[in-house]
């Protein structure tokens, strides 16, 4: 018998992002189930932080969509909107390491225009998040719509969702 929580401290897992958290948060639900079209309507409403955050289960809504297969959403997280391909999940694995496929794999290979060695790589992971804070300053209206619509979610599913963005 050991103790859990002390294997979590030793690999230095934020244990603390997923503590409280009784089930996925709607964004990782619709990366693991491949829902494209949620994803992107939720992209424009979620900062940089929570994009990369480690759900209940230990993974990042990355890592669910590579681990199930969803190519595109796998292509739109990390080449459209920069997610941190190097975070790692409760298990010590990152994104890459759990695809499905190696066409997966092949999108988290560095683009020929990223130097691994240069200090312009922190310069763009700041410009993501830039960026992502600018998208995530949305109006007192439109936060109120959002969350109108994540609670609908909560309630109803994604059932709910599909029929607004028509």
């Amino acid at each position: 018998m050991g103790n859990n929580a002390d294997k979590d401290l030793k690999h230095n897992y934020p244990i603390h992002h997923f503590r409280h958290q009784v089930e996925p948060s709607p964004f990782y639900s619709a990366c693991r189930n491949g829902d494209m079209e949620t994803v992107q309507l939720m992209l424009h409403t979620i900062s940089y932080q929570d994009l990369n955050r480690l759900e209940l289960i230990g993974n990042t809504p990355l890592h669910a969509a590579s681990f199930y297969g969803h190519k595109e959403i796998v292509r739109l997280l990390l080449h459209e909107h920069g997610c941190d391909r190097s975070q790692r999940n409760r298990y010590g694995s990152t994104a890459g390491e759990v695809a499905k496929t190696d066409e997966i794999r092949q999108l988290f290979h560095r683009p020929l225009n990223i130097n691994r060695f240069s200090d312009n790589n922190k310069q763009i992971n700041n410009n993501n998040q830039q960026t992502f804070a600018i998208v995530s300053n949305l109006s007192q209206q439109e936060k109120k719509q959002t969350m109108m619509i994540m609670n609908q979610y909560l309630q109803n599913g994604l059932n709910f969702i599909k029929p607004m963005m028509k």
